[in-house]
């Protein structure tokens, strides 16, 4: 004969009746969700978590009847329960199974009562953290939109707002795993990618961030990307991978064709290959887009001379004179 303890548990928590304990199960768990009316709450998200010895997560959601049911390794730890779901405020207490002498063979049967939120809602909450970022008050807009995201965890533009002011504050870790939460609701929105890129960058997670940035050409082609893209290339540079270099400012001119600064990159990198012709058509390609770059007109001298161009050279150097008078 199954035996049920009545857990003398504070807060939102009674004893139920108890139900036949099935052989294998020697420390079953019951627990029901109820809202304060004592309705059923169904698709409750549910955890219990060991909080000492060997890991163990107990998880699942609350069935049309509020109930759900599992089974712990045993009753000689405390766990921590867990109980959640949009619209309600979050449950969190801890079981001490051996203070209310439940034993192997007994079930634990509980009630959870969920209750909905005294005050704004999410919704009015993240209202107000939009509002202090647009006032440039950052610290009462995290505040505001953690608070939202409390009472409502599945508000994916929370998350994305927060996420952008965590960045703002280069809180990258933290940024990071707000954006990847907005992510999983919102996966193709392209200021999270962006976001995400950046984080990983400034963390130095740097295949990540590559592998982020490849999403993010994909699916945000733009030439807010191209620039992204094109930074990207010129830390290539400076860390000496010249072919990543080179693919990144081609693709930044895929994105951004009028893009002057990646011509000069690429005429840059030819230069250090010797490859002055190439170097010479993009650095002409660099200024037709951008006629009054003096740093471009000064290397297109050089490549000229490399090139043993002196009639062109004399004319270029000729345009860059006048070009520096002009102011």
């Amino acid at each position: 004969m199954a035996r049920t303890r009545r857990l003398a548990l504070a807060f939102a928590l009674v004893a139920l009746a108890a139900l036949p304990l099935a052989a294998k199960d020697k420390f079953p768990i019951q627990i029901t969700v109820k809202d304060e009316a004592g309705a059923a709450v169904g698709d409750a998200r549910i955890s219990l978590t060991a909080e000492s010895g060997e890991a163990f997560t107990l998880s699942g959601t609350s069935d049309a009847k509020g109930g759900y049911a599992g089974s712990l390794p045993d009753f000689s730890r405390v766990y921590r329960l867990s109980v959640s779901k949009e619209g309600f405020v979050p449950f969190e207490q801890p079981l001490d199974f051996v203070a209310q002498k439940i034993e192997a063979g007994m079930t634990a049967q509980l009630v959870v009562t969920l209750t909905t939120p005294k005050g704004p809602t999410a919704e009015q909450l993240y209202n107000e953290g939009v509002a202090a970022i647009q006032q440039r008050d950052l610290a009462t807009a995290e505040a505001k939109l953690r608070q939202a995201l409390e009472l409502k965890p599945g508000l994916a533009q929370g998350w994305m707002a927060l996420s952008m002011v965590l960045a703002d504050d280069k809180r990258w870790q933290e940024s990071l795993d707000a954006c990847d939460k907005a992510l999983a609701a919102t996966p193709d929105q392209p200021a999270l990618l962006r976001i995400r890129f950046e984080a990983l960058d400034k963390l130095g997670r740097t295949d990540e961030a590559t592998a982020a940035l490849d999403v993010l050409v994909a699916k945000a082609p733009s030439a807010e990307t191209a620039v992204l893209v094109f930074n990207q290339g010129a830390q290539a540079t400076n860390h000496g991978d010249l072919a990543l270099a080179q693919h990144r400012f081609e693709q930044a001119l895929t994105l951004d064709p009028s893009l002057y600064q990646a011509h000069a990159a690429l005429a840059e990198l030819h230069i250090r290959a010797k490859s002055y012709d190439a170097a010479l058509a993009e650095l002409d390609k660099a200024l037709a887009l951008s006629p009054k770059n003096v740093r471009a007109l000064e290397r297109k001298v050089e490549v000229l001379k490399a090139l043993g161009k002196k009639d062109e050279a004399a004319a270029a150097e000729k345009q860059l004179a006048d070009l520096k008078a002009s102011g």
